[in-house]
């Protein structure tokens, strides 16, 4: 089966998925590492509603794998304030694609690394 991906800015409703992507990226890149309540500690105040306040913004983009969101970034123009997405190894290439446009659109980078 053919894995495509899309990214588009993100959408009133979509903060409990990008919460939910939020959560699980931290929990596999911990790699079982954080307690139950440590990741909630560093979860800290990210919660849905956290997300739709930064939706409403229009600084977040969301990456969708066959139309589910399995990623984000919200930046600010010069910085990059979260880069979340899940560690499975299909979406790992977009993570390098999203790396590689969001430091030439935000950053400032004419090329990437």
């Amino acid at each position: 089966m053919k894995k495509e991906f899309t990214l588009r800015t993100a959408q009133p409703g979509d903060g409990e998925a990008i919460f939910h992507v939020t959560r699980q990226s931290i929990a596999e890149l911990s790699n079982g590492l954080y307690t139950p309540e440590q990741l909630n500690g560093w979860m800290g105040e990210r919660t849905p509603e956290f997300y739709e306040r930064l939706i409403k913004q229009g600084q977040l983009v969301v990456a969708l794998q066959l139309g589910r969101i399995v990623g984000f970034v919200d930046s600010e123009p010069g910085e990059v304030t979260r880069f979340f997405f899940f560690a499975r190894p299909p979406v790992r290439c977009l993570v390098r694609i999203c790396s590689r446009q969001v430091l030439i659109m935000h950053v400032g980078l004419t090329s990437a690394l």
